[in-house]
């Protein structure tokens, strides 16, 4: 049971206020400054998005809460054999919470991005969306009630995963309602908000989460006592194939063993704003959850794309390995090449 969970990390929907990559790939005619003032303007949002491509054979709802800065609270309601699968991220604690398994994931001492890294993640990310996609507008329509400016994306090079799409955002906050990517291998994910209100009070206790008695919870401290690496691969009883000369700029900050019986380890990147967490688990003969879209690097794995978060989980060398970051997915992906590589004696 603790297994499947830990397998499942990440892999949860949260579509947040912070959907950079989707709005500045949506967005790449207006300017950056003007798609960071427009979505300062969003104090709180209420909504409920479809999701396409996430399960194999059937589409995903779930209700979203957000009040700025970061506060978001994600909950799947249908299907309702995911029904209850829950995201909370609030006063730097990210939890994941599975209550088919009566098991909970808590990421302790997550900081979130300032304002002024919000900015500098909008900006980077409209200056790489220029680099690698051609854009096209197409005809606006109306999503949730909500006239939108649609737009067509298509990759410049080959080296791109996400080969086509696009998005219709809501102009008054830069605001993807909808969009769609076409990925390498023929692979698709798409969202559609149903509903959505933006700066209204919302519900009493969005962003609380009370986990029922005799759920099991692992527990990641970022900030309790660091391991060294070649430490954790000593003790660990399974490999861990992180690579030495670490790809993208990233800078590793720490690695951090779960609480509790059972190893397993996380490594925390960080590249200016930007994080990424790398968490490493026995596989125990599992393959990789049929959860999110199929997507292959060196690896064949399924990428959840989470607005501000994406997961890229696949398994290598008996051991699961969940990269889970505010990263742009692109640079997840090929993070994930990176492990098992010659890279790494």
């Amino acid at each position: 049971m603790k297994t499947n969970g830990q397998s499942l990390m990440g892999s949860t929907v949260v579509l947040t206020l912070l959907a950079v990559a989707q709005t500045q790939t949506a967005c790449a005619q207006v300017s950056a400054r003007q798609i960071a003032r427009n979505t300062a303007k969003i104090k709180t949002y209420a909504g409920q998005v479809v999701e396409q491509g996430v399960l194999d054979q059937q589409a995903m709802t779930s209700t979203i809460f957000f009040k700025n800065p970061t506060a978001f609270h994600a909950q799947v309601t249908q299907p309702k054999s995911l029904a209850g699968i829950s995201v909370l991220y609030n006063d730097n604690v990210l939890t994941f919470y599975y209550p088919n398994y009566r098991y909970a994931i808590r990421f302790k001492n997550l900081a979130a991005p300032s304002e002024v890294d919000r900015n500098k993640i909008i900006t980077d990310n409209y200056r790489k969306g220029l680099r690698q996609f051609n854009y096209s507008l197409f005809s606006s329509s109306r999503i949730a009630g909500l006239r939108t400016i649609g737009m067509r994306h298509r990759a410049r090079t080959r080296r791109t995963y996400n080969r086509s799409g696009y998005s219709q955002v809501y102009s008054r906050y830069s605001f993807p309602l909808a969009g769609e990517f076409r990925f390498k291998g023929g692979a698709r994910y798409a969202f559609r908000y149903k509903s959505i209100t933006f700066n209204r009070e919302l519900p009493a206790g969005a962003f609380k989460l009370a986990l029922p008695a005799g759920t099991i919870i692992s527990d990641w401290d970022l900030k309790s006592s660091p391991i060294d690496l070649a430490a954790a691969r000593k003790s660990a009883g399974f490999k861990i194939a992180l690579p030495t000369n670490v790809p993208l700029g990233l800078k590793r900050i720490t690695t951090v063993r779960q609480k509790g019986p059972i190893p397993a380890f996380t490594t925390h990147y960080r590249r200016g704003p930007y994080f990424l967490l790398a968490s490493a688990a026995n596989a125990t003969g599992m393959s990789v959850v049929p959860y999110g879209v199929p997507v292959s690097t060196a690896h064949k794995g399924r990428l959840v794309i989470t607005g501000s978060l994406s997961s890229y989980s696949f398994v290598h060398g008996g051991t699961y390995y969940v990269l889970l970051g505010n990263l742009p997915f692109e640079e997840i992906l090929a993070f994930s090449s990176a492990i098992g590589s010659a890279s790494r004696p």
